[in-house]
Formats: structure tokens, C-alpha cells, sequence
């Protein structure tokens, strides 16, 4: 036997109501009679103005703004109406190119006297030890021709060789260059 469903609280679809069915769901602002009799007298006052006043007090006569533009340009002082002609000014590019040379001058001659000089580094007054470290260390296979040719023979190598044998140096230069 199947169960009739009484009252809307019963079918789950109908949730979204409110519980208790005989409850106003709607409200209505505070003091809404206490004004209801102005305003219903106000809009019957504004429909017994319309119907005396035909038209809104505003009118435009006839094809007013099709010549506006030509009476403006009549009463500004050396024109006269007619047809008006655009003059397009001849724009050549010399100026924007001199522009962004100047520019460049400038910008160049500010980083230039901006720069600061290379310091020079006194290697006199490193110890060799650290020299030799700094070379052992970063050194490459590579730099080993630039230091050859690049040393200076000052009379401190000029006795160098005397107490290597020749096998000794082979050796070393075999082992630091490979």
C-alpha cells in the first residue's frame, strides 16, 4: 500500500521551504504603511501633471545640429563656413634620428667619464710561494705557452737551469702542460 504524502514537509525535494508552512516567508520594509498613503498621493499628483503638460518643456528645432558645426566655425574669428580642408603637416624623420644621436652622445660620454681606471697590482710585494699556489691552483693546459712567452729574463733565471737536470725539466714541463 503506498503512503500519501500530507504536507510538503514530508517529500525531501521540497526542502528548500520553510519548516513550518504556515509562517510568512516574505517581508516587507519597516514602516511601509505609515508611507504608502504619501507615496500613493505623490504618483497620483505626477500623472495629473502629465496629462495637463503635453511635452517635457524641452525642444530643438528642426535640423538644428546638421549646420551646428558650420555656424560654430562662422563665428570663430578668421573663418568663414565652408568646406573645411585638413592640412597634414610634412613630417620628416631628420629630427627623431639627430634626437636619438644626441642621446647616444651623451649616454656615451657619461659612461666614459663615469669609468674607472684599471688598477695595477704591485706583484713585487706578493711572496712567490703565493704566486706559485694561485698558479697551481688556475692554471690551464693552455696557459702554459702565454707564461713561456710572456716571462721576463731578468738576471734572476739566468743561472735557472744550472742546478736541474735535463731529465728533471723535461719532466716538469711534460707534467704541467699535459
Amino acid at each position: 500500500m503506498v503512503e500519501a504524502i500530507n504536507t510538503y514537509e514530508d517529500d525531501d525535494s521540497l526542502s528548500f521551504l520553510p519548516k513550518n508552512g504556515k509562517e510568512n516567508p516574505f517581508t516587507i520594509p519597516d514602516d511601509y504603511f505609515n508611507s504608502l498613503t504619501a507615496s500613493i498621493e505623490a504618483g497620483v499628483f505626477a500623472d495629473g501633471l502629465r496629462e495637463k503638460i503635453s511635452a517635457d518643456g524641452f525642444g530643438v528645432p528642426l535640423n538644428y545640429f546638421d549646420s551646428l558645426s558650420e555656424r560654430i566655425n562662422y563665428r570663430l574669428p578668421g573663418r568663414t563656413s565652408g568646406k573645411t580642408v585638413n592640412i597634414r603637416w610634412i613630417t620628416t624623420r631628420w629630427p627623431r634620428y639627430a634626437a636619438a644621436a644626441c642621446f647616444a652622445v651623451v649616454a656615451s660620454t657619461i659612461i666614459f667619464l663615469n669609468q674607472k681606471p684599471l688598477e695595477t697590482v704591485n706583484l713585487n710585494s706578493i711572496p712567490d710561494e703565493e704566486i706559485v699556489n694561485y698558479l697551481k691552483v688556475n692554471t690551464e693546459a693552455d696557459d702554459s705557452e702565454m707564461l713561456i712567452d710572456n716571462i721576463n729574463m731578468d738576471k734572476s733565471f739566468t743561472n735557472f737551469d744550472k742546478g736541474f737536470s735535463d731529465q728533471e725539466l723535461e719532466q716538469y714541463i711534460n707534467s704541467t702542460t699535459l
